[in-house]
């Protein structure tokens, strides 16, 4: 399909809906397209959903508490179908060509972003005064005004691709303004030209109504909603958003990351590998695992892992380079992360390293820790800022191969060299280097290298040595004798990045060493879902608190002992949101978080997941079984952060916060009132 052309949509107007509907279906006659209306939670959906069945369009329905343009657009493309996706408003009108003239300036200049300037309307011409001039655009036309170019102008159309690897509009922006320039700014930052279509066949209207920006900036909510999307805009410099949490963007076709792993015989090492990529905060990757060949039960082990991110490819014996350019070959995802079979990747590795991927840089890595399984003992590997010519010619290493995030494109046109042996990642990030690929350091430890003697590094370590020679030779041999001068003085004035890792390497890092020596306790918000049984089962459910409203959970969070490497990959897949309270190694030894930060962690969590009406009801809490002074932070901090420590009433007396207090019956949650909400201890 050509085109896509997504209506964010709730309770703005039907009257308008239906014009602006009207319009863009005489747009669409000679192009293979679809319109979808993203209903995001309008009161009375049954009449949008009859404008819809009238107009011949997708409804698309979402339950919502509040409006979200980015959410609204973003839950749309999970379900749309078009090359090219059109984002625009219930309230405009469109000339009959000008969608025509949109999809063939993208498809003759693929790294363009199309927007079109639009034309507000008087107040005369509101949605009955369009209703009665509906078609006489010559009529329309000598009435508008054209709107400055501050915003994207109510029409933003962008190829499929480009969309997916923003991951669509920002969706901590809500309520009014900022993600279209917000998107629009992405855009460029990845490459792309805004192009501003001028032709006298593409009209956009604006048709009269109130300003919804006014009404929204008279509550104090959405002041501060406007001044927090203004800041987002100004002060984030990322491309890519809506990596972690629970987010309405969906490209099932396309992750964001494909990790892949090449792995021979390393069936005892390979699980705990697998889950760390698995127990990521970046939930849409795709987990690619290619067998050389193995003798040994890697196969098996990998199989074992139920996860539908997994994939596991075998392949005859042919090498590291062989293998690694077979899981290129079949990554799907926008960017590739390398991790080799022994080693852990810290939970939060993807979501620093695509942070990282900024105006003006396509690739980042970042610093390692060496360990040694069996005498616990760490070594920090820094590599210096801004790798490239002067860090080359300096000393000819590249960063550590399982640091980086490289796009699959570039992959696919710099593969591994397939007759090296060793060094062949030192190969391809000099290769990539002498294309002018700029890296940018994420400053931070992304990744735990284990150290043992079945490594390359340990019986291949010459040939290692020389590979990495050649290709620097080769980088320098390809520059003039004056530039590789310069480039070797520079190099000893770049910088080396000031790591938090360094002043206690076990509180910041311990957490992601191997099970074996590690024990790991975690704070959890979401529902355990089918997680529960095996949590609960093993031990490891220390606590929870459950938030019911009309006898539904809408939100839990809880406290987890003991848990592996294979808990957390499980309460990823299951969409929970953790984090490491504490960590020490399993000699009893207690080191860890300071309880503090579990108090903030917590605090966020409440205030990013917990989406439930507030307003009017009021709350029971129920002791339950056990009232921990675990479940008990929880509450606390559930109340507070929602201001409702005086609204409260506890249903027995022991343990309770002080002020809180009000014994009551406790009523089941199936048969609580509508305006009511009981939080559960259990």
């Amino acid at each position: 399909m050509e085109l896509t052309i997504i209506i964010g949509f709730r309770d703005w107007g039907l009257e308008r809906l239906e014009l602006s509907l009207k319009s863009l279906k005489n747009c669409i006659k000679d192009l293979e397209a679809e319109i979808i209306v993203s209903d995001f939670g309008s009161a009375d959906t049954e009449s949008v959903q009859s404008v819809c069945e009238r107009m011949d369009v997708v409804h698309h329905f979402t339950q919502a508490d509040h409006w979200s343009r980015s959410k609204a657009i973003n839950s749309a493309f999970e379900i749309s179908k078009g090359r090219i996706i059109a984002m625009t408003d219930a309230d405009m009108l469109f000339t009959p060509d000008t969608f025509q003239h949109i999809v063939t300036a993208i498809e003759s200049n693929p790294n363009s972003a199309v927007a079109v300037q639009c034309r507000d309307l008087p107040q005369e011409l509101d949605a009955s005064g369009i209703r009665e001039n509906f078609g006489n655009w010559s009529f329309i036309e000598s009435k508008a005004h054209l709107r400055p170019r501050w915003g994207m102008g109510g029409l933003f159309a962008v190829r499929r691709e480009l969309f997916s690897l923003l991951r669509g509009l920002d969706e901590r922006m809500h309520t009014y303004g900022g993600e279209d320039l917000d998107f629009a700014k992405r855009a460029q930052d990845a490459g792309n030209r805004i192009v501003w279509l001028e032709n006298s066949d593409v009209r956009m209207y604006h048709i009269w109504h109130p300003s919804s920006r006014a009404v929204a900036s008279v509550s104090p909510a959405g002041s501060q909603a406007i001044a927090e999307n203004k800041k987002l805009l100004e002060r984030d410099p990322t491309i890519i958003r809506n990596t972690t949490g629970k987010v309405y963007f969906r490209d099932p076709e396309h992750p964001i990351v494909s990790v892949v792993i090449a792995s021979r015989n390393r069936g005892d090492l390979i699980a705990e590998s697998i889950y760390s990529a698995l127990a990521q905060t970046v939930l849409d990757l795709e987990v690619i695992v290619v067998n050389d060949g193995s003798d040994d039960n890697t196969p098996e082990v990998v199989l074992s892992i139920d996860d539908p991110r997994l994939r596991l490819i075998n392949i005859e014996p042919s090498g590291i380079s062989k293998a690694r350019n077979t899981g290129t070959q079949n990554a799907r995802g926008h960017f590739i992360a390398v991790l080799d079979d022994d080693d852990l990747m810290p939970i939060n590795r993807l979501e620093r390293s695509l942070r990282a991927i900024q105006k003006g840089y396509q690739a980042s890595y970042g610093s390692f820790v060496n360990f040694t399984p069996d005498t616990r003992e760490f070594g920090l590997n820094v590599s210096k800022l801004g790798f490239g010519e002067s860090t080359i010619s300096g000393n000819g290493d590249a960063p550590g191969h399982s640091t980086w995030l490289v796009p699959r494109k570039l992959m696919e046109l710099v593969p591994y060299d397939e007759t090296l042996t060793s060094a062949v990642d030192n190969n391809v990030a000099i290769r990539l280097a002498a294309l002018g690929i700029k890296w940018k350091h994420t400053e931070r430890v992304l990744l735990m290298r284990r150290l043992h003697d079945r490594q390359i590094s340990e019986h291949d370590g010459d040939n290692q040595k020389k590979a990495a020679k050649s290709a620097q030779f080769w980088f320098e041999s390809i520059s003039d004798r004056e530039t590789r001068k310069v480039s070797k003085a520079s190099y000893k004035n770049i910088k080396w990045p000031n790591l938090p890792e360094k002043t206690d390497m076990f509180s910041h890092v311990g957490a992601w060493l191997p099970d074996e020596l590690v024990i790991r306790d975690v704070f959890y918000t979401g529902e355990l879902g089918s997680a529960h049984c095996y949590l609960n089962s093993s031990g490891k459910l220390q606590g929870k608190v459950t938030l019911y409203q009309n006898g539904e959970a809408k939100f839990e969070s809880g406290y987890l002992s003991a848990v592996t490497w294979k808990d957390m990959a499980l309460m990823r897949r299951n969409g929970l949101q953790f984090q490491v309270a504490r960590h020490y190694w399993n000699d009893g030894v207690r080191k860890g978080v300071n309880p503090v930060d579990i108090r903030s962690s917590l605090r966020q969590a409440v205030l990013e997941h917990c989406h439930v009406k507030w307003e009017g009801h009021t709350f029971r809490v129920s002791e339950g079984a056990a009232a921990s002074s675990t479940n008990l932070l929880i509450l606390e901090i559930l109340l507070e952060v929602r201001g409702l420590q005086d609204e409260a009433i506890f249903l027995t007396e022991t343990e309770a916060p002080s002020g809180l207090i009000a014994p009551q019956a406790a009523p089941d949650k199936n048969e609580l009132p509508a305006n009511e909400s009981l939080i559960r201890f259990s």
